[in-house]
């Protein structure tokens, strides 16, 4: 059973998962991210639904994004990437799931620090 949590560290900490969009990506999340855009590409050449010099074009514009230097900058860059091409579409809704998951993760660390501490 997991411990009961003091209202005061509830509201404290906010129920509503926080996180500062200025910070910068870390390393594990791009990995993760370069993973999801790279299984996005290979998603579109197995559909067909754009050829290899398509994609080609593609990746340099993608490429001429980088580098990201903020979650919020990340999000921004994919949204209109994936506006300009929508073919990535699901790129920009595997961002939106990775960012949830980033959320929980701070969450979690900050709990854990408050029962520690």
């Amino acid at each position: 059973m997991l411990p009961k949590i003091p209202v005061n560290v509830k509201f404290a900490m906010g129920w509503r998962i926080k996180y500062d969009r200025s910070m910068k990506p870390t390393s594990e999340f791009m990995s993760q991210f370069q993973r999801a855009y790279l299984s996005s590409v290979a998603k579109i050449l197995r559909e067909g639904t754009m050829t290899l010099e398509q994609l080609q074009g593609v990746s340099r514009e993608f490429l001429a994004v980088l580098p990201f230097y903020s979650y919020g900058d990340l999000e921004k860059k994919v949204r209109d990437f994936s506006q300009k091409f929508p073919q990535f579409i699901h790129l920009d809704l595997k961002l939106v799931e990775m960012l949830d998951e980033e959320k929980k993760k701070i969450l979690m660390n900050r709990l854990q620090d408050q029962i520690h501490s």
